[in-house]
């Protein structure tokens, strides 16, 4: 728990991470309510999080509305979604199309997390490709620096 804790609050993997967790049980929660599963007998959803810090606050979510708290005020307080994917669930409550909504959610978090991906792997090339040339620059010199050194000697 103390590690999953830990792991969201990195700044750029937290964000990959938590968005990765919220597409997986968005798009297992539509299809779910789809088949027709109330929305409170969802528990399982928080095994799909791979993170205990955010399954714990799936599972306040569950047990808030299981008490009667309203669907936008359990959202706001346990947050077990980032926040605009709870504004495109209570979109899809109000309107009478939570699964379509749902499923539009994971969509969203997956295009952003893809998105996410392929910008720091960008960015990870040219600090790549300068390990590389510098651990090359240093194998050129640890070799040619001794040649040099007999041939001064000649």
């Amino acid at each position: 728990m103390t590690l999953d804790s830990l792991a969201l609050k990195i700044p750029v993997v937290g964000r990959v991470l938590a968005r990765a967790s919220a597409a997986r049980m968005l798009s297992v929660l539509g299809s779910m309510l789809d088949v027709g599963v109330s929305l409170s007998q969802t528990e399982t959803v928080a095994s799909l999080a791979g993170n205990e810090e955010i399954a714990g606050r799936y599972r306040s979510f569950l047990h808030q509305l299981r008490n009667g708290v309203e669907l936008d005020e359990a959202l706001a307080r346990s947050a077990p979604f980032p926040k605009i994917s709870s504004q495109i669930i209570m979109l899809g409550y109000e309107h009478g199309n939570m699964v379509h909504s749902l499923r539009n959610a994971a969509e969203m978090l997956e295009s952003e997390v893809e998105n996410t991906l392929a910008t720091f792997v960008a960015l990870l090339e040219p600090i790549a490709m300068l390990l590389v040339g510098t651990v090359v620059g240093i194998l050129v010199m640890a070799t040619a620096l001794p040649t040099l050194s007999l041939l001064q000697e000649l």
